[in-house]
């Protein structure tokens, strides 16, 4: 549970884009706060944003 901001904000944000066919990429931890505490949810994250890189400036996999 994220205590600084609510999951609302993020559920509104989302609303908006979908509303407005604006693509996007999300994740949400379930386990997780603010911030992350496992190493398995780092490890995702990181994972998901070097594919989202790799695909927005061409690059080759690893």
């Amino acid at each position: 549970m994220d205590k600084i901001v609510d999951l609302e904000h993020f559920n509104r944000m989302t609303k908006i884009l979908d509303v407005h066919n604006i693509n996007y990429d999300s994740m949400l931890f379930e386990e997780e706060g603010h911030g992350f505490l496992y190493l398995k949810n780092v490890v995702s994250f990181y994972a998901e944003l070097d594919q989202f890189f790799r695909k927005s400036l061409n690059l080759e996999p690893l």
